[in-house]
């Protein structure tokens, strides 16, 4: 893979990547500029950024240990060469330092829907289990999965 960067972006980088999100958002999810510049508002970017420019990013919000993936995106030139599955390993990594201050285990959880094989195969290969089911939740009436990774407690 080619040299990335990997963490949380300012808020100009992350006004930068809303208008390829925006094109690359599929109708069940009705993401639009204006909607992806709310949920920057309310959550934290995260991205893989070559050259300065983000090709894979993630928007989490963290509440305590529990940080919860609300979405994520990878250009796609980018796709189906591992950039997506690294991002989320090197943001689980982040996760773990930052949410094991107390002393307890992070939680990373996410959802998915039930037809996206190619996702699902990606989280469960990173180790998140199936905990639940949300019946008809997205646009297209198709059930959105939610996923739990327990990130390993700190040693003492």
């Amino acid at each position: 893979m080619e040299s990335f960067t990997f963490r949380v972006l300012s808020e100009a980088e992350t006004r930068g990547a809303y208008h390829w999100l925006a094109e690359l958002a599929s109708p069940q999810f009705n993401w639009s500029v204006g909607s992806l510049e709310e949920l920057g508002r309310c959550s934290t970017a995260f991205a893989a950024l070559q050259e300065g420019e983000a090709k894979a990013i993630l928007f989490y919000r963290r509440a305590g240990d529990i940080f919860e993936i609300i979405c994520l995106a990878t250009q796609p030139v980018w796709r189906r060469r591992g950039l997506m599955k690294e991002l989320i390993r090197r943001f689980m990594q982040t996760a773990h330092a930052e949410g094991t201050d107390s002393g307890g285990a992070a939680r990373v959880w996410l959802d998915v829907h039930a037809e996206n094989e190619a996702a699902l195969g990606l989280y469960l290969s990173l180790g998140f289990e199936v905990v639940g089911r949300r019946r008809s939740y997205y646009m297209d009436g198709g059930d959105a999965l939610l996923l739990k990774k327990v990130l390993p407690e700190p040693a003492n």
